[in-house]
């Protein structure tokens, strides 16, 4: 029998039928319009500008769904920047009478004004335009949505005027207009985001029907702007092995002064306690301190918090980011019935006018279940150590770093390997390309992952659309790519700091196995070589970082990184050098299995670097049928058009009656 919530449900919807609209879909009422695309995801965090997507791999080709709050026009574009600079720009709407409108525009480079491509190869599927009425407890509020499907090949040949939609990251670019005229949208409803179009659909989950809990903070904003902030927070305590099937983020109004959040596992020597280690510093005792700098209990006190037991990121998210929802079938394993399990949170603060006494709530919600899912994940490191082996010259476009997991690493590995499921690549500011390779036996197979389009401000965990297959004996090879242009001339060392660099990845996969870290390192002795320095000593170690001074030869004595900016001699000769050393010659490999890491065992100490490879199998960016020379024919419309039917939210009448009475 139907409930009486369930018949107003079907009664609006019959009525939307008689007039020629779409039927609510009521599992989404309120939400979004978007009800085919396999993806979806908002494109500001408001949500007033969603996008959904499918691809079609047999046919070459993706089809978008994008809705905006506005009855105006709304705008969609590929970037190669994200700025309107080379964009690849597609504009819709549903006019006054009801005609829908659309045009293919791009916008040369060095220019910021759409100018109309005379090969129209978008083709608007349907164009929508409904006025949404909800009910709160205060009354009625309005909300005008547009709503364009519309579709296109990834590449339609037209290399002048339209860019080839390939697998990694893209700049989306949009923007919604007031009216229905083609005109400049201002300076506030327009946006930019990094998606990945070719990653695996989310395995949605109902997240009230999960156990959870909170790593949060309540604090107030610091004022120095790109503050990190590190928490220390204790876990539930579970008697049992339990399932974390799912992250989201705690942010609310904070939304706009936080750009990450990151949360690390906190883990330990077998003979110590979590508990007695962290019982000073967890966040009902202990509310934070700066990350980058001394971590102590108090200015006076000599007491260290425990940074280096958490180094095993679990989650991250950056502005623009979804929550991560693991496949349906796999689970990440908490809960031994021995202690609690810690972890660190750490949050990138953004206060750039310095504002004081701002209140902020902001942190990660960690979703678990009781029931064991049939697979079980694990976590595994890749890529070079972030030691002062790896850097990066000053005023260099693209230069390579990479670090190699080792054949006598993965031969530790289950006999059946693992599946890699989800990524996480990673560099700082400097990092425009990470590509994550695979070699077995003389061959390189389809790389992992791989985003030519990297930016540390869209950071995200990915769920691959491919999942890769690692075999023991396989060759995992990270390779990263920096431009360093934007420094003004100043080197970029390894530090956990975002002006500094790193080269690393976290990956998650079944079955778990015992193999945590797999990676290399350039030997530091070596790379102090390499810049002729004969004599040094270590004065300090803080969070993510080695301060080196140095001592001999005597033209060089002084901080490390500061000797490197101002008196060292950066030859193209020697850049080119130095990348070729880094990149191509024997590195140190790091192999550490969790047993070995709590019990401070010995690491696998062989040299690693490149295999001999003899063929070649990687991902390029997917054309369709093949270019001849000619650009494809333009696309023929087909617009179905509802205009101004008002849909009225009968749950929130009904919650709004039960408020007022």
């Amino acid at each position: 029998m139907t409930s009486y919530l369930e018949n107003c449900c079907i009664v609006v919807s019959l009525y939307l039928v008689v007039m020629h609209s779409n039927p609510i879909n009521c599992e989404r009422r309120g939400k979004t319009l978007i009800k085919t695309s396999k993806n979806v995801e908002d494109l500001d965090f408001e949500g007033k500008v969603t996008l959904g997507w499918t691809i079609n791999e047999s046919e070459q080709s993706v089809t978008f769904e994008l809705e905006g709050e506005t009855d105006g026009y709304v705008g969609f574009g590929i970037s190669p920047e994200g700025k309107m600079s080379g964009a690849d720009v597609f504009i819709g709407g549903v006019r006054p009478d009801g005609s829908p409108y659309h045009s293919d525009r791009f916008v040369p480079l060095g220019e910021t004004q759409p100018k109309v491509d005379i090969h129209s190869n978008w083709k608007l599927l349907k164009a929508e335009e409904v006025t949404i009425t909800s009910a709160t407890k205060r009354g009625h509020n309005e909300v005008t949505k547009t709503y364009l499907k519309f579709t296109r090949f990834l590449d339609t040949c037209d290399d002048d005027e339209d860019l080839i939609i390939g697998e990694g990251n893209i700049k989306i670019i949009w923007a919604l207009g007031e009216k229905d005229e083609i005109d400049y949208h201002g300076t506030e409803e327009r946006g930019t985001k990094s998606v990945d179009l070719f990653r695996r659909p989310q395995s949605f989950i109902d997240l009230n029907e999960t156990e959870s809990f909170d790593l949060a903070v309540n604090m107030s904003l610091p004022q120095e702007d790109g503050t990190y902030w590190c928490t220390f927070h204790e876990g539930p305590d579970l008697d049992t092995k339990h399932h974390v099937v799912a992250w989201s983020v705690i942010l609310g109004d904070s939304h706009k002064f936080v750009s990450h959040l990151t949360m690390y596992n906190c883990s330990m020597h077998e003979d110590d306690s979590l508990v007695e280690t962290f019982q000073n510093f967890t966040i009902d005792k202990f509310p934070g301190s700066n990350c980058m700098a001394d971590f102590k209990e108090e200015e006076s006190s000599d007491v260290v918090a425990p940074l280096e037991f958490c180094t095993e990121m679990l989650y991250t998210w950056s502005k623009g980011n979804t929550e991560l929802y693991f496949p349906a079938d796999i689970g990440f394993a908490i809960g031994n019935g021995v202690e609690p399990s810690h972890y660190m949170l750490e949050i990138r603060f953004r206060n750039p006018e310095s504002l004081p006494d701002v209140n902020i709530r902001a942190g990660i919600k960690v979703h678990y279940n009781k029931k064991l899912r049939p697979l079980e994940a694990g976590l595994l490191w890749v890529g070079q150590d972030t030691n002062l082996g790896l850097v990066v010259p000053p005023s260099v476009h693209d230069f390579v770093i990479a670090g190699h997991c080792s054949p006598n690493c993965t031969r530790q590995f289950p006999p059946e390997g693992i599946t890699i499921f989800n990524t996480m690549l990673r560099a700082h500011l400097s990092g425009r390309k990470l590509k994550l390779r695979h070699f077995r036996h003389g061959k390189e197979l389809p790389w992992i992952d791989f985003d030519d389009r990297y930016s540390f401000n869209y950071q995200q965990n990915k769920q691959l659309l491919r999942r890769g297959h690692v075999l023991p004996g396989d060759q995992i090879t990270l390779e990263c790519t920096f431009d360093t242009m934007w420094k003004n001339g100043t080197v970029g060392v390894a530090s956990l700091s975002e002006s500094d660099e790193m080269c690393q990845g976290y990956v998650w996969y079944y079955p778990v196995m015992d193999v945590t870290i797999c990676g290399s390192t350039y030997p530091v002795e070596d790379a102090f070589i390499d810049f002729g320095i004969t004599k040094y000593h270590n004065t300090t170690t803080s969070f993510g970082r080695d301060t080196i001074q140095i001592e001999e030869p005597t033209s060089l004595q002084g901080e490390f990184e500061t000797v490197l900016n101002t008196r060292f001699n950066w030859s193209s000769e020697f850049r080119q050098l130095l990348e070729t050393k880094r990149r191509y010659s024997l590195h140190q490999s790091i192999c550490f299995t969790y047993t070995q890491r709590m019990t401070n065992s010995v690491v696998h100490n062989s040299k690693i670097s490149y295999p001999n490879v003899a063929e070649s199998r990687l991902y390029k960016s997917p054309r369709g049928p093949p270019c001849t020379g000619k650009k494809r024919e333009s696309m023929p419309d087909v617009g179905v058009v509802v205009r101004g039917h008002t849909i009225f939210s009968i749950f929130g009448l009904l919650v709004a009656y039960f408020l007022v009475n």
